[in-house]
This record gives structure tokens, sequence and C-alpha cells, in this order.
């Protein structure tokens, strides 16, 4: 049960019913995640503005995805975990042991065990690295710009498990398969 109240469009003001239709025009439905979230309208288009930016950059979906899952997986944000596995899945972004083999912060090519050594020595290090950590992923061909964006999603991601952890939003995916 939701710690916080999930807001639905007749209880927020004229703005953040604007925000809940871009949010349904982009995805088809409106996460319970954001209905928490609108709690502090600012919070919300804050969030949504941070996501719009980080999705618009270079990185490719299934590396903010593989990043987002490995994060929330570490934070033990269930909601995050199911709604990121399930939209990874019905856009085609990873496998499902693709999913899985991130949130175990495992590659399954070279590029994807670059990204989830980053993000797991991000984790581990509270966001430290050593100038090493930066040389392997120039030589496995990333751009700063991409490892920059690496960092976002981090954030990003880390963002919304810290809310939907005080939220506790009604889970409104499909379960995240559980790891063996």
């Amino acid at each position: 049960m939701a710690r916080i109240q999930q807001l639905e469009q007749d209880q927020v003001p004229s703005f953040v019913k604007r925000v809940y239709r871009r949010i349904e025009d982009s995805l088809g439905y409106l996460p319970n995640l954001y209905k928490g979230m609108a709690n502090s309208p600012e919070t919300l288009n804050g969030f949504l503005e941070l996501s719009k930016n980080i999705n618009a950059g270079v990185l490719e979906g299934w590396m903010r995805k593989a990043i987002i899952l490995a994060v929330s997986e570490k934070n033990g944000c269930e909601y995050c975990l199911s709604m990121h596995t399930s939209i990874a899945l019905k856009q085609g972004l990873l496998s499902e042991e693709q999913c899985i083999k991130s949130r175990k912060l495992e590659g399954w090519n070279d590029r994807s065990t670059a990204i989830l050594n980053l993000t797991g020595k991000m984790l581990k290090g509270h966001g430290h690295l050593q100038d090493s950590d930066i040389e392997v992923l120039a030589a496995s061909g990333f751009s700063e710009a991409e490892i920059v964006e690496m960092v976002g999603v981090i954030v990003q991601i880390t963002f919304a498990n810290y809310i939907a952890e005080l939220v506790n939003p009604d889970l409104d995916f499909d379960p995240a398969p559980p790891l063996s």
C-alpha cells in the first residue's frame, strides 16, 4: 500500500493535469510512481525534464535500461525493476536474459560489460572513480558524452528509486522475475 497518496487527475492543479496528459500521451498510461511524485509538482516536473533530456542523449536505449536495472537492483527498488523490465521487454531493448544479467552487473558483450562495470564501481564507490575506470570505457569505444550520460542515468534512476521507496506506489506492472 502506498505511503504517500497517489494523486488522480481530479486531485491535482491544472499544471499537473497537463503534465499527466503528456505522460499518458508518451507512455500510454500514468504510472503510480508519477502520481505519488505529483504531491510536489516541482519534483515531478524536474524528474520528467531530467528524464527527457537524458533520453534524448547519445546513449542507446538498451544501454540506459541496462544501467537502470543494475541500479534499481542494487537499491532494492521492486517498483522500478518491474517498470523498466516491462518497458525493456515491450520495446525490445533487452531480452529477459539481458534484463537479469543487467541486474547482476553481468555483461553479455564487451560494451555491456564495460557499462555495467562502470555502474557497479559508481555504486560501490558512491560516485568515486579512478582514472583507469574512464580509460577502460574510452578504450571500449565510448565517447566522453556517453560516459557522462551513463552517470546521468545512474543519478536519474537513483532519484526514482528513492522516490519509489518513499511513496511505495501500488505496482502497476508485472513483477520483475526473481534472480536465480
